[in-house]
């Protein structure tokens, strides 16, 4: 059969099929108690959003709140105002006191400071484009106090020092542990886990020749912040961070990681291959549903 005819006979079944399966979260020609109350709610923002952006808004909203989905995509075009829609989304899901975090390529981190500015009263805005990890520090030892945003350029989450041998020469050139002295194998710099197996001494060290002589910033935030520190964490641009091996990718999904929830903002998705939705939807998806059900199964 084909597919001309194969439509002709079942497409009215299909319909109904999909249309059943798939329902909506948010239809704006029938808004409940819910939805009215969040429209009530996005009045109090000083830079009101226009009637569709709303409406994106409180779908976005109430896929994360009652819907309870960890990781969605707000798709749209330039100059669509994704940037307060996304704004909009943190305010109706985050609570009065909260953290959000944002990650944008580095030339609109000005921007979105800005926007949070002009739209969310009495909010706490402040820059982790700086160098160093002070602000870390400090953002690691405090609790929210109010509606705290953090934006920074994916320039400054993703570059990592590199790797080089730790382990010491002596005669014969065989390589011994710098602590113990005990002899070692071949060692690859690249791998964390690559210790001692006498006193579990690191066989790896910075390089401070070659490349950035800084701490990722993702990297740290990932390891050394609880999970769940953040309330909300937005990627702008997101379809630069698709590739399965790429230091902003990997930057990224540090990110979603250590976050209760991801929204992803982007006016080009699909490039028209499999892989450029892959890895965006493992990283703000896959792995959080795989490690719910993991808790789930210990519980």
């Amino acid at each position: 059969m084909i597919l001309k005819d194969f439509l002709s006979r079942y497409g009215a079944i299909l319909k109904e099929v999909v249309s059943k399966r798939n329902m909506p979260a948010y239809d704006p020609a029938s808004e409940g108690i819910w939805e009215a109350g969040m429209r009530e709610r996005l009045k109090s923002l000083k830079r009101s959003p226009f009637p569709k952006q709303a409406e994106m808004i409180l779908a976005l909203a109430k896929g994360f709140r009652l819907n309870a989905k960890k990781g969605l995509f707000l798709t749209a075009e330039m100059g669509t105002g994704k940037t307060l829609m996304g704004i909009g989304v943190s305010f109706l899901l985050c609570p009065s006191n909260s953290r959000t975090l944002i990650m944008c390529p580095g030339h609109l981190v000005r921007k979105w400071m800005r926007e949070i500015q002009e739209a969310i009263p009495h909010a706490r805005i402040s820059s982790l484009n700086d160098p160093g990890l002070k602000k870390l520090f400090e953002l690691r030892q405090t609790k929210p106090a109010g509606r705290e945003f953090y934006v920074i350029g994916k320039e400054r989450s993703k570059n990592h020092f590199g790797r080089i041998a730790g382990a010491m020469l002596r005669k014969y050139l065989q390589s011994v542990c710098p602590r113990c002295g005990a002899g070692v194998e071949a060692i690859n710099p690249k791998l964390r886990k690559d210790v001692c197996g006498q006193c579990s001494e690191p066989l790896w060290q910075a390089d401070g020749e070659n490349g950035p002589r800084r701490f990722s910033k993702a990297d740290f935030v990932k390891r050394y912040f609880r999970k769940g520190a953040f309330d909300l964490f937005i990627a702008d641009e997101v379809h630069q961070y698709k590739s399965g091996d790429s230091a902003q990718g990997q930057a990224f999904a540090d990110f979603a990681a250590i976050s209760k929830n991801t929204l992803s903002l982007t006016g080009t998705l699909m490039g028209g291959y499999a892989t450029n939705l892959f890895y965006l939807l493992w990283r703000t998806v896959g792995i959080q549903n795989r490690r719910a059900k993991k808790g789930a199964n210990f519980s």
